[in-house]
């Protein structure tokens, strides 16, 4: 979960994630739903769970990491602003 807001963050360098808004590239929401199918299938599928030796989860784990997601993608967007806003400051000079 905390990768989807690193993943929803840097798509572009410069535009802001409402100047590029991400539903205009359906694959990368498939590639969310395929990620998330791939790590329900490692920690719940009693093969898969034997052959790595991996346990159950509890359901409510699933949901710590978004709260860090959603601070990434806030962090990110608040960069992109300050950059826009002073283009000739030590920030925008340090930005990749």
């Amino acid at each position: 979960m905390q990768l989807f807001g690193n993943m929803l963050a840097t798509r572009n360098r410069h535009k802001s994630i409402f100047q590029n808004p991400p539903w205009k590239n359906p694959r990368l929401f498939a590639a969310m739903a395929v990620s998330i199918c791939i790590a329900a299938l490692f920690v719940y599928v009693p093969i898969f769970q034997s052959s790595i030796g991996t346990y159950p989860i509890p359901p409510q784990y699933w949901f710590y990491p978004i709260p860090c997601g959603f601070l990434m993608l806030a962090l990110d967007e608040l960069r992109k602003f300050l950059i826009h806003r002073f283009p000739r400051s030590f920030l925008a000079r340090m930005a990749w």
